[in-house]
């Protein structure tokens, strides 16, 4: 989903110009880190969230994350800047080219075996992350 981040117009010279589009992979769990960055209020020292204020500055800034989204119980989307993964608690799996296909028609989960071994691996690395906490 789009995620749009308005700063007041008094501070809008900090960051970059209004329309700006920033695509790197984002999730909701980092807007507490950032309003808190906005507000100079001092966060919490461990965030599963990462404060957008750098992206707000520089949207071109390459972040390199891979952004979980969890829904319903088992289900999982990975996402990078170019790649979507799904992975679906019956087994069942799906991955899209972001750049090649932004609307998600053609699932090419049985064509990319590296990437989707890779994504499935990071998948696992998150699950494997959570149990642990």
């Amino acid at each position: 989903m789009p995620l749009i981040v308005v700063p007041p117009r008094r501070l809008a010279a900090r960051f970059a110009a209004a329309g700006s589009r920033c695509n790197q992979p984002v999730s909701l769990i980092d807007l507490y880190p950032t309003l808190a960055e906005l507000c100079g209020v001092a966060a919490p020292g461990q965030l599963d969230g990462q404060s957008l204020v750098p992206l707000l500055r520089d949207p071109e800034r390459a972040t390199g994350r891979a952004v979980v989204t969890m829904f319903d119980r088992g289900n999982a989307s990975l996402r990078t800047r170019r790649w979507r993964y799904i992975r679906y608690a019956n087994g069942a799996k799906e991955l899209y080219d972001m750049q090649q296909d932004p609307h998600e028609w053609s699932n090419v989960a049985g064509e990319q075996t590296r990437q989707r071994i890779q994504l499935q691996q990071m998948l696992s690395k998150f699950y494997e992350q959570v149990r642990s906490q």
